[in-house]
């Protein structure tokens, strides 16, 4: 049964397996605080070594020398000596006593006990002299912490897209964790010493503000493992006392037991988690070669899907072969592991766009909700796939939860009012992407609604003002660019609009384009015919806008065009 153990400055607690002095966590190996609860138990007894090694390391063949190296460093961090017993006495050719007073209480009745920790998030970890190539290690570990952590039912993970961005969050990581509105807080370093890999970690209890324990993990660099693993038991103890059987099982699985792959995996997640093109294409080579090593490891054939859904939402790659290969490799994840909750969202929003088979995205949403009820990209996305079926009210509701699950992400917040303005809620949507935009001014997706609501609205000047930023920022992505023109020819700027109506096409000389982001501009124009020639390809093509056609404001001009109804139909959107 748990207890809480209290000598003098010092809290031990066997549920939490912490040590504390006056409320700090103390850094202690597993293995001293091991030692440490034996001689608890029996304080005041002497307990002999034979015992003490039988205990701690039970069918383990060991030397004095280990018991004696613990028992040293146990002293250390009790700030007690050999020389001066103030806490555990030698007894010669005997073993060992604990020498203050002890009182042992219930878990219940200790002092200040907190209500459970139910959300947690994991900072990435601080590299210490690590070289460029390494660092990677920092936010894969906690990347590693944040996927094993996400298979326990009743536990809030933040994800891995708003804990990227605590590098411009407040220093104290009280004040971090409370921003990412979590009751817990994960955050440590990371070294690499010659063969060895050193990880210092502590978790936070963020409401009390105080350590919950803290302590240090060394093993050989190759076995990061081992260091993952006992960390994850760790966490997942001190959060959840009481696992399941269901979430034990999950929480131990390991998608490859080949130290090569997993870092390959890592490096590749290190990678897409910039979101750029050239970061996206290298993270694709690390999945790979992850998969090279291990053709059975289920997440880096996740990895590859994901790499492809953004490569083709973000206009980077004709998005009908981008969802091709993005399916490939989501079935294949989950004929490995049927569990990867992500892996059915992902087929879920193929399945939307660009399949059009909303009776199969369907099922592939309600399965991933079903596996992982707390993830927000899960959310996020069927929050775009509702609103493609014109159920607007629920659009909303998901995307709120999204940024309820994940509050600091840029995109999600920036989706509550994407589903706003699709639900023709212009004045709120316009509040809620200045309230995105107060937390990172140039993020170009939010400057894109704001152009949009402002059209509908009656500011065109505020609109172009507001897709131009749009494009800047993006790097000249061809949707904003296109939004940005048909923006200028509505405002009556009919030169400018068509100068990159110019810059469009010549690019669709040299390499992909989105063809809806055309077929939008000449709509603008008022070229009617070429505008759905255009959007004809981006149905072909399977461009991720024409799946909003029903309910997007800005295809309203086109509405009453035969050619409308075709594409509607083509769309399966009837």
């Amino acid at each position: 049964m748990p207890v809480v153990y209290e000598f003098g400055p010092f809290q031990f607690d066997t549920a939490r397996f912490g040590l504390l002095r006056n409320g700090e966590a103390v850094p202690v190996s597993p293995k001293a605080k091991d030692v440490l609860r034996v001689l608890l138990e029996r304080s005041g007894q002497v307990v002999e070594k034979e015992d003490l090694m039988n205990l701690v390391w039970p069918d383990t063949a060991v030397e004095d020398a280990n018991l004696t190296q613990t028992i040293f460093m146990l002293r250390k961090a009790l700030d007690a000596s050999r020389d001066h017993p103030s806490y555990i006495a030698t007894v010669a050719r005997r073993g060992y006593r604990f020498l203050p007073e002890v009182r042992a209480l219930a878990p219940s009745t200790a002092a200040d006990r907190p209500t459970p920790l139910e959300s947690v998030a994991v900072l990435p970890f601080a590299t210490l002299g690590m070289p460029p190539d390494e660092e990677y290690l920092g936010l894969g570990l906690a990347d590693a912490l944040i996927t094993r952590l996400s298979n326990i039912a009743n536990l809030q993970v933040r994800p891995t897209s708003t804990i990227r961005q605590s590098a411009t969050l407040p220093p104290n990581i009280v004040a971090i964790g409370r921003l990412l509105r979590v009751d817990a807080l994960v955050e440590g370093t990371i070294q690499h010493l010659a063969e060895r890999i050193r990880v210092t970690v502590q978790l936070v209890d963020v409401r009390s503000g105080t350590p919950v324990w803290a302590e240090r993990f060394e093993e050989r660099f190759n076995d990061l493992f081992a260091v993952q693993d006992a960390m994850t038991q760790r966490i997942a103890a001190s959060l959840v006392p009481r696992l399941t059987r269901a979430d034990a099982v999950r929480l131990a699985n390991r998608s490859t037991t080949n130290p090569a792959a997993h870092r390959e995996y890592l490096k590749g997640r290190y990678h897409w988690n910039k979101r750029t093109g050239d970061g996206v294409r290298r993270s694709l080579d690390h999945f790979r070669t992850a998969i090279a090593i291990d053709p059975a490891y289920a997440l880096a054939y996740l990895g590859i899907a994901d790499c492809y859904v953004v490569l083709g939402h973000y206009g980077w790659w004709m998005p009908r072969q981008a969802a091709s290969a993005a399916r490939a490799a989501a079935l294949r994840a989950l004929e490995l592991d049927e569990t990867l909750a992500t892996a059915h969202a992902t087929l879920g929003t193929i399945y939307t766009a660009p399949d059009c088979d909303w009776d199969g995205a369907a099922r592939a949403f309600r399965r991933a909700i079903e596996l992982a009820p707390n993830d927000a990209k899960t959310r996020n996305w069927y929050a775009n796939h509702l609103a493609c079926l014109g159920r607007l009210d629920e659009a909303v509701s998901q995307a709120t939860r999204a940024v309820d699950l994940d509050p600091l992400n840029l995109t999600w917040n920036m989706g509550i009012g994407h589903m706003l303005y699709l639900a023709r809620r212009f004045e709120e949507a316009i509040e809620q992407e200045r309230r995105t935009l107060d937390m990172d001014d140039r993020f170009a997706q939010a400057y894109w609604i704001l152009g949009l609501c402002s059209e509908q609205i009656g500011r065109p000047a505020d609109a172009v003002e507001a897709l131009r930023r749009a494009a800047d920022l993006s790097g000249g992505n061809p949707l904003l660019t296109g939004l940005f023109a048909r923006a200028c020819a509505l405002a009556g700027h009919a030169r400018e609009a068509r100068a990159a109506l110019a810059t469009l096409l010549a690019d669709n000389r040299s390499r992909y384009v989105a063809a809806d982001a055309v077929g939008l501009t000449y709509a603008g124009l008022g070229d009617i015919d070429e505008a759905f020639d255009w959007l004809d390809v981006a149905a072909e093509h399977g461009c991720y806008s024409l799946t909003f056609l029903q309910v997007s404001p800005v295809f309203d001009p086109l509405r009453g065009h035969a050619r409308f109804a075709r594409l509607v139909r083509t769309l399966h959107l009837t």
